[in-house]
This record gives structure tokens, sequence and C-alpha cells, in this order.
């Protein structure tokens, strides 16, 4: 039986929407978020941002490569190459946007986790 991967656009909504899920989340319930969860979801928040650039990355690659096909092709076709080397520099600067927001998150993390280590943790009722 085949089962259909989901396409590139459609895993990248699928983050967007858990995306939208967690701001709603940190919104409903202020008190609920303890430094330890903070700290955690700032971490994975960071792990996620560090896989933007190679994403982006290779999204430029990909456009790259569909500009020069089409301008291999045929003639006339200097207008949408020129838009898609546009986009694909684009790309190329969000990916850095993304490495410096990793690496500020990361730091952020760092700095974090001094707190953490010094909160006390509930008491478990065993």
């Amino acid at each position: 039986m085949y089962t259909r991967q989901p396409t590139t656009a459609e895993l990248a909504r699928t983050a967007r929407d858990m995306v939208a899920q967690l701001e709603r989340a940190t919104g409903q319930e202020p008190r609920a978020l303890t430094v330890s969860r903070v700290h955690d979801t700032t971490m994975a928040l960071a792990e996620l941002v560090e896989m933007l650039p190679r994403t982006l990355e290779r999204l430029a690659a990909a456009l790259q490569m569909r500009a020069e096909e089409s301008a291999s092709q045929s003639d006339g076709v200097e207008g949408p190459r020129a838009a898609a080397y546009a986009a694909t520099g684009a790309l190329s600067t969000a990916g850095q946007s993304a490495q410096n927001l990793a690496r500020q998150l990361g730091e952020t993390c760092s700095q974090m986790k001094g707190v953490v280590d010094k909160v006390p943790r509930p008491r478990s009722r065993a």
C-alpha cells in the first residue's frame, strides 16, 4: 500500500501550526511556565531555529538549480531568472539571520541555566 509523503510546504505549514499552538499555550497560563519549562521551551526553540539555515540553504540551491535549468532551456527568461537569483540571495540572508537567532537563543539558555539550577524543585508526594 502506498503512503503519500507530505510535501515540503505541508511540513513547513505543520511546523508553523505547531509554533502557533505554542504561542497560544505560552499566553494562556503564564503561571504554568516555571523557570524550568521556560528554559526547556527556549532550548527546544533554539534547536528548531538551528535547523533553519540548512533548510533555507537547500531551498536556495533548489531555486537556483531551477532557474539555471529554465535559462538553459529557453531564451528570454532573464526577468524570472534574475528574480530567482534575488530570491536565492534573500534565502541566504534569512539563513544567516536564523543562525544569529539560534546563537542568541543558545546564549539565553546558558544564562537561564544558572537560574534553573538554583530554583528549588517541588517536593514529590510519594
